[in-house]
């Protein structure tokens, strides 16, 4: 995902381009993408798990896709917006959704 991250942040939009900076001056730090290829089925493999964790997130705050990126766009809960692509700290997510739920019971013994 580091890869992902500094791609999106650097502005590449094309994989043949992120793998020549990454070939040129990153090598060592990432021998098991010894060619473009490997870098590239890393890649979608990385958008599978993506996708993976964001529906887990859906799931667990009970909402439906929109509604959290209108959420982390309106910085209402905790969310990194690099590039396109919206990151979600899972820890920060079950801290935020507990602080929710205490405030709505706050709430409602306030209004008892």
């Amino acid at each position: 995902m580091t890869l992902e991250i500094v791609v999106e942040y650097m502005g590449f939009d094309q994989d043949k381009r992120a793998w020549q900076y990454f070939n040129r001056y990153w090598r060592e730090w990432f021998p098991c993408l010894p060619s473009r290829s490997s870098y590239v089925r890393l890649c979608a493999n990385l958008w599978v798990e993506k996708q993976q964790l964001q529906a887990a997130l859906y799931w667990e705050m009970g909402a439906i896709r929109s509604s959290v990126h209108h959420l982390a766009t309106a910085k209402k809960i905790p969310a990194s917006e690099v590039g396109d692509a919206w990151y979600f700290k899972k820890r920060e997510i079950d801290a935020w959704i507990t602080e929710q739920s205490s405030q709505g019971k706050n709430e409602r013994d306030a209004d008892n």
